[in-house]
């Protein structure tokens, strides 16, 4: 059967089956499935655990031993596979399938395979059949805004550590975009930051600090500095952000990302309040703000003319035009977009 992160907990106060497949690419959330059923099998007797990175390794002994009345008095074991793809080999999908699908349903072994999210191929494979049909496939996929936010804040509560308001939707902004497990990693630096600096609470500036060199939170400094049209506080985050090697082309994703939003909104902005843009949009309160006062010097042809000229900025990357350096045009398209923002006013907003 098929269940889904939220049906998961229920799942696991019932009788376990001999085989999960848990795929997704939501890092933090895989590795949270598997600590929780590992966590409930060995409170069910599995005290052993073997892992194996190779599907080659996992060879008929390892689930199937020959002589099952010697099996039945083994420790309970957990066998993990870890899939780097989603591509296994014949012998391994047989295996699996005999295994998930023998009459003789042993209690001793649990098998986990764990995989990135599965490919349209993937779902018709042998082993991916079996489990999917005799077991579990949990499949992760991203989580809704506000159960993002409840992950977050219960983090933030085991480490009894606050935030400001402004930090939390930066954190929230991370979890949507990069990941849950590069947010949870920020948190756990955050905790020890505000440790050594006696803060009571922390703020945006103290994430800042923490993400040096690699900052990946500095992409959501520079978009709310571009579309507030800060230009000199886009200048010193250019140059900041250059010097650390930041990707041009992660840079010039992160515009275009903004740009179509932006163009978005446009098209709905007379169908919706702004509450309900934002609801569907999923926009955290400070992109909200800045985005219901640039939207008044943005039209629908402006965004399409700009993102037409990313694609120019894009080529010239990747080294198409040998006689433009790529990191000037760049920065002439950022400086662009911030002298328009910077005529953002009051006028004409979006009534919510």
């Amino acid at each position: 059967m098929k269940l889904a992160w939220r049906d998961f907990a229920t799942h696991l106060k019932g009788n376990l089956r001999p085989a999960y497949w848990i795929s997704g690419d939501d890092v933090f959330l895989c590795q949270k499935a598997s600590e929780n059923l590992r966590k409930v099998a060995k409170q069910q007797g599995f005290t052993e655990r073997h892992i194996f990175v190779d599907v080659k390794d996992v060879d008929r002994e390892t689930l199937l031993p020959v002589n099952l009345s010697l099996f039945a008095e083994t420790e309970k074991s957990i066998i993990e596979v870890y899939l780097t793809g989603t591509n296994t080999n014949a012998t391994f999908d047989a295996l699996v399938a005999e295994y998930v699908e023998s009459s003789q349903k042993l209690d001793t072994k649990l098998l986990i395979i764990h995989s990135p999210k599965l490919a349209a191929k993937q779902l018709s494979n042998k082993a991916y059949k079996s489990v999917s049909k005799h077991a579990v496939h949990l499949e992760i996929w991203p989580l809704p805004a506000y159960q993002i936010q409840a992950m977050l804040r219960t983090k933030l509560d085991e480490l009894k550590l606050k935030l400001d308001n402004h930090a939390f939707e930066y954190i929230l902004n991370i979890a949507q975009d990069t990941g849950l497990n590069v947010a949870m990693q920020q948190i756990e630096k955050l905790q020890l930051h505000i440790l050594a600096t006696h803060h009571s609470i922390a703020g945006v500036n103290d994430l800042l600090d923490i993400s040096v060199p690699n900052n990946n939170m500095d992409i959501f400094v520079l978009l709310d500095a571009i579309f507030t049209g800060k230009l000199n506080k886009v200048l010193q985050l250019w140059q900041t952000m250059t010097q650390q090697n930041f990707p041009l082309t992660m840079m010039l994703w992160w515009l275009c990302k903004e740009l179509r939003l932006i163009y978005v909104l446009l098209q709905e902005k007379n169908q919706y309040s702004w509450q309900e843009l934002c609801k569907k949009h999923r926009l955290f309160s400070v992109q909200s703000k800045r985005l219901q006062t640039v939207i008044n010097v943005f039209t629908e042809q402006k965004c399409l003319l700009l993102l037409e000229r990313a694609a120019y900025v894009d080529k010239a990357i990747k080294g198409a035009f040998v006689d433009q350096e790529p990191s000037q045009t760049l920065r002439n398209f950022i400086v662009k977009l911030t002298v328009i923002a910077s005529k953002a006013n009051n006028r004409g907003n979006i009534n919510a």
